[in-house]
């Protein structure tokens, strides 16, 4: 969440009418309360806000592999080992990307465990897109 997100949501925050606010995604979590309400007669209600804070920042419970280049996607290990958790050892290919009939072996560079692959086998990808979701172990 990018700080113009946070700066629009405290805004619309104040001009709320909720004492407390909770908000999570898969980066952040904010807590906003409203501790104290000052009211004067020349402006509408003016609410001041004491604790506005982000109060961690949470890494995401998968690393997202990327491909290096452009061509056509080949998974090395097959789909039922990533339904049995099977763990994958550093260093093992775990997905190949083949372009100008030369093949690129993409490896983790420590022992993790696939969640999903996001794409079939042959199937072209793009430079940069994420075709595979792990979990380090």
């Amino acid at each position: 969440m990018d700080f113009k997100k946070i700066e629009e949501m405290v805004n619309i925050f104040t001009q709320a009418n909720v004492k407390s606010i909770n908000i999570e995604d898969k980066t952040t979590k904010i807590f906003m309360e409203k501790i104290m309400e000052i009211k004067t007669p020349a402006k509408n209600i003016v609410e001041k806000i004491e604790k506005t804070k982000v109060v961690e920042q949470v890494k995401p419970a998968y690393i997202a592999l990327k491909a290096d280049s452009v061509g056509i996607f080949s998974a090395k290990v097959n789909i039922k080992d990533v339904t049995n958790n099977l763990t994958i050892k550093k260093g093992s290919p775990l997905f190949s990307i083949t372009s100008m009939k030369l093949e690129h072996d993409k490896s983790h560079s420590k022992d993790c465990r696939i969640l999903s692959f996001l794409v079939e086998d042959g199937s072209p990808v793009e430079y940069g897109q994420e075709v595979v979701h792990v979990i380090e172990v």
